[in-house]
């Protein structure tokens, strides 16, 4: 997940608690926002001729601490619907 993203105002409206772990906002947004649909427009990424890269081993550790932590919160999300759902079908438990 590289580049640029873009999502409409309400769509960023109806996300919360956002705290994203290191560069990946995107995927913090189309998680935490319930974004159903995503839309890639590739890029071509070419050697570096200057710099350095900043994916260092920590940022890649920081990585998967961050995809745990918006897998248990879409899990939540998922459980919380699914009661609300019951709910409001008449089937309570």
């Amino acid at each position: 997940m590289a580049g640029y993203f873009a999502l409409r105002r309400a769509t960023f409206e109806a996300g919360h608690g956002f705290n994203p772990i290191g560069y990946k906002i995107g995927l913090e947004l189309i998680v935490k926002c319930n974004c159903e649909r995503v839309v890639e427009v590739p890029i071509i990424f070419e050697n570096r001729r200057f710099g350095y890269s900043k994916l260092t081993m920590r940022q890649q550790l920081l990585y998967l601490q961050h995809l745990r932590r918006l897998y248990i919160h879409s899990s939540a999300f998922v459980a919380d619907r699914t009661i609300w759902l019951r709910r409001s079908a008449g089937h309570h438990r």
